[in-house]
């Protein structure tokens, strides 16, 4: 659950598809621990998306939806290849559902 740009809650649904960098296996669990997920992947989606989802009204968000989905995906994949020694491959990442707050959905 995120915040939209007034404060409301909204929840966003993504899919991140990812997978460890082959030839940076050793340096990457030496560096990240086994918990590099929690450590790389995680906290880039949920910085990601609320910066994104932050800057629309939630009755913005479904109208905007592919321009959200591509501010998210280019945002979490350009962070993820900055990481030093690049980590991780990006695969993919979806937006799945952008779920509104009730009151909002009744006003839409």
């Amino acid at each position: 659950s995120v915040l939209d740009s007034r404060g409301l809650p909204v929840s966003i649904d993504v899919t991140v598809q990812y997978r460890l960098n082959p030839l940076q296996v050793p340096q990457t669990i030496a560096t990240w621990s086994l918990n590099w997920e929690n450590k790389i992947i995680d906290p880039v989606v949920r910085d990601v998306v609320r910066s994104v989802v932050g800057k629309y009204t939630a009755e913005e968000l479904p109208t905007n939806r592919n321009a959200i989905a591509t501010q998210i995906e280019e945002g979490i994949r350009k962070t993820i290849e900055a990481q030093p020694n690049e980590p991780v491959e990006l695969r993919a990442v979806q937006l799945r559902e952008i779920i509104l707050p009730l009151k909002v959905k009744e006003q839409i």
